[in-house]
């Protein structure tokens, strides 16, 4: 670097030197940075029974709802996945969101996890200013498959919103409304009773 810059001019070496600093202080805005996530390694009992190799796989699922946001769609299914050699199987979800534009992400949500998810969306759309000292803040809750749903509030508008986002390989999101999270909350419930009633049978 030094050898470099002793044969620079010096009014390039200023301008270089004032430079470099700022732009390597300057923070990367959220939505251009790298996906930094390993999207082979399977981060649920879902992702991890469907990888498995050297064995046959029977898959199904069934769709249960779906929830219109602002500027997306998040659906979600039931997912059965069994092993017929050992009758090894594992119950789960799909949530898939589906931006306006067509991208979408899926995220797989074990069925041991949706109770806490359940609990979370729930949580979420309860929070107000008394929940924090400060002026603004937010509140979420992210799966390990990837799906993360979190609520903003601001002292200064009174406004609360919502947003759902699956993060497994492309981070797409959708804003909702404190309806269209009750939504997504009674669909996440009939999935929970539907995974729980298909868990009491072989």
């Amino acid at each position: 670097m030094k050898t470099l810059l002793r044969h620079l001019p010096a009014s390039l070496v200023l301008a270089t030197l004032v430079t470099l600093p700022a732009a390597a202080q300057r923070p990367v805005p959220p939505h251009l940075m790298p996906n930094t996530d390993d999207p082979i390694t399977p981060r649920t009992k879902i992702e991890a029974f469907e990888a498995a190799t050297s064995r046959m796989v029977i898959k199904g699922t069934e769709e249960l709802g779906f929830v219109n946001g602002r500027n997306g769609t998040i659906y979600v299914k039931c997912i059965e996945l069994r092993d017929p050699a050992s009758n090894q199987r594992q119950l789960g979800v799909l949530i898939t969101v589906r931006q306006t534009d067509g991208t979408e992400d899926t995220s797989t949500v074990d069925h041991d996890e949706l109770d806490n998810l359940y609990k979370a969306v729930d949580y979420v759309s309860k929070v107000d200013t008394t929940s924090s000292s400060l002026s603004q803040f937010e509140a979420g809750y992210t799966t390990p498959g990837g799906f993360r749903v979190v609520t903003y509030v601001s002292r200064r508008t009174t406004n609360k919103e919502a947003v759902a986002v699956s993060g497994r390989y492309n981070r797409t999101r959708t804003s909702l409304d404190l309806t269209q999270l009750a939504e997504l909350k009674l669909v996440l419930e009939q999935a929970q009773t539907k995974l729980d009633n298909l868990a009491k049978t072989k």
